[in-house]
């Protein structure tokens, strides 16, 4: 019986034996008190209500040059220069009577897992939503939940706790040929490092990946192999950025989270 092919050249077992390789070796927290997203720019802001943090126009600009903002815009994905905010869902998405009205079966209350990035992408945006982008992520979302969480806020706390002890997530980026980030109907040129790594925050471009990689930092790095793969944030005390993994391929702990934007 031969494997199944997931993407690329890799078979099901090869995605599943890389995974098991990672949570095996769990990366510590290298630097429990990063620096914010730019040297001299104050600590982003958050409004929080029971469900979303919302983050508005300054933050957003705060955490993004004009450049990406335009790429975002041309892209078909959001328009950050006009929009007033964004609210995030504090936690990753469980199955509800709203999500099963899109024909996404499940139990009320478990996570929505074992979800290709493509069907992902289409449930939250289903819902009115969108997967973050990798920047938003890593330099929007991660450092004010990160920054807050070690300030003692304790929703803060318990948003990093979901993320690093139970749920991996999908992000909205494309990673074409090793060598392009695609978004919506755009495709931007990046120099993405071809070796695993660590990196800190200081080490992003205005895309949200790092431009090099070292023995030491804040965050963990899996590179991408060929063809198309879907970028996500692992779990786990470095939150890696893992682009290794096949946009059609389900992972156990691997689910989606809503972000909205708005006028």
């Amino acid at each position: 019986m031969t494997s199944k092919i997931i993407t690329g050249n890799k078979r099901a077992e090869d995605i599943l034996r890389e995974y098991f390789q990672r949570e095996a070796n769990p990366i510590p927290p290298l630097n429990p008190t990063p620096p914010s997203v730019s040297v001299g720019n104050p600590p982003l802001q958050a409004t929080s209500t029971t469900d979303v943090y919302t983050f508005d126009r300054t933050a957003i600009h705060q955490a993004t040059t004009p450049a990406y903002r335009t790429f975002l815009k041309d892209a078909g994905y959001a328009d950050l220069d006009t929009c007033s905010g964004v609210s995030i869902n504090k936690k990753i998405l469980r199955y509800t009577q709203e999500v099963r009205d899109k024909g996404i079966n499940g139990v009320d209350g478990e996570y929505v897992v074992n979800i290709t990035h493509t069907n992902g992408k289409a449930l939250i945006e289903s819902l009115g939503g969108k997967l973050l982008t990798t920047a938003l992520m890593y330099q929007l979302f991660i450092p004010y939940i990160k920054d807050q969480a070690q300030a003692g806020n304790t929703e803060a706390q318990a948003t990093l706790k979901e993320m690093t002890d139970t749920k991996a997530e999908w992000l909205e980026d494309l990673v074409v040929d090793q060598s392009k980030i695609k978004i919506g109907n755009r495709e931007i040129n990046v120099s993405l490092p071809l070796t695993e790594g660590q990196f800190d925050r200081s080490d992003l471009n205005e895309l949200g990946y790092p431009t090099t990689v070292k023995n030491t930092g804040e965050f963990r790095y899996w590179y991408p192999r060929d063809n198309v793969r879907a970028a996500f944030r692992d779990r786990g005390v470095g939150l890696d950025l893992v682009l290794d993994g096949g946009p059609s391929g389900t992972y156990v702990v691997l689910g989606v989270r809503r972000a909205k934007f708005f006028l």
